[in-house]
């Protein structure tokens, strides 16, 4: 049978406490999944096919628990779903290797931006 690589990457649990998110890469299939952080029952889980196996590279929420937010290192996207139900809310093509991002506080906006020495650029995507 084949070598099945594992690779358990971020996790973050919710502001309120009520949602664990967490990733893992296997053979090149990027798995985020959704589990209730008390019972650890799995809510929801979505993959994306990649070539390489760089896994997931940080996952944040919204303050108010509605999204989470995935910075995937393979295919260089910014993705954020909503956390009901796994539905893909926004899509964004990073353009740079380091940068940020952040959730506005009401979890109606985020800003993604790149910086070397100062900031040199950012965009805001409404959910």
């Amino acid at each position: 049978s084949p070598v099945r690589k594992l690779i358990i990457g971020a996790t973050q649990l919710s502001p309120n406490g009520y949602w664990i998110c967490w990733a893992k890469g296997v053979s090149g299939n990027q798995i985020v999944n959704m589990s209730d952080a008390e019972t650890g029952a799995l809510l929801w889980s979505v993959s994306s096919l990649s070539l390489y196996l760089k896994g997931i590279f940080q996952i944040l929420f919204s303050q108010d628990g509605r999204y989470v937010g995935v910075e995937y290192h393979s295919e260089d996207v910014f993705r954020v779903w909503k956390v009901e139900d796994g539905e893909c809310a926004a899509s964004e093509r990073k353009e740079y290797d380091h940068g940020f991002w952040q959730f506005s506080r009401d979890g109606k906006v985020l800003v993604v931006g790149r910086y070397k020495d100062t900031l040199e650029a950012f965009r805001i995507i409404e959910l």
